[in-house]
């Protein structure tokens, strides 16, 4: 279990269609069969494109984007959402890590692989 963060840049807002702002979803990625949320993801407008996928850092985000709503449909998902990443911080952060650890041996072998075919190709010195 681990947390993907997206962010896209977009015309989100119906009532001003030129206004351009950031959409950024928090996806909790191969949650547990009994997940006690309605939604296993959160989504808020922020003001740049997001990286964080701590997740004390992602639940702080969206509590304080929560705070300068008036109106939210998704308020209590959400809260649920965060309160739920504080309480499953180390499984998060464990499936953050692991996920990192994996792709950056795919990285490594698929460089060695290009490494592999590059050395194979050493010209020869001419012969005369």
């Amino acid at each position: 279990m681990r947390i993907q963060t997206t962010s896209r840049k977009g015309n989100y807002n119906f009532l001003d269609p030129s206004q351009v702002s950031i959409s950024t979803t928090f996806r909790i990625i191969d949650p547990p069969a009994d997940l006690p949320l309605k939604y296993p993801s959160a989504n808020i407008t922020t003001e740049y494109e997001v990286e964080e996928n701590d997740p004390t850092e992602v639940a702080l985000m969206i509590r304080e984007y929560l705070k300068g709503i008036f109106i939210s449909t998704s308020r209590n998902d959400n809260l649920a959402f965060a309160d739920y990443l504080d309480a499953h911080r180390y499984e998060l952060e464990l499936g953050n890590w692991e996920y990192s650890i994996e792709r950056l041996r795919k990285e490594i072998a698929q460089k060695q692989e290009r490494l592999d075919i590059v050395l194979k190709c050493k010209p020869e010195q001419p012969t005369t």
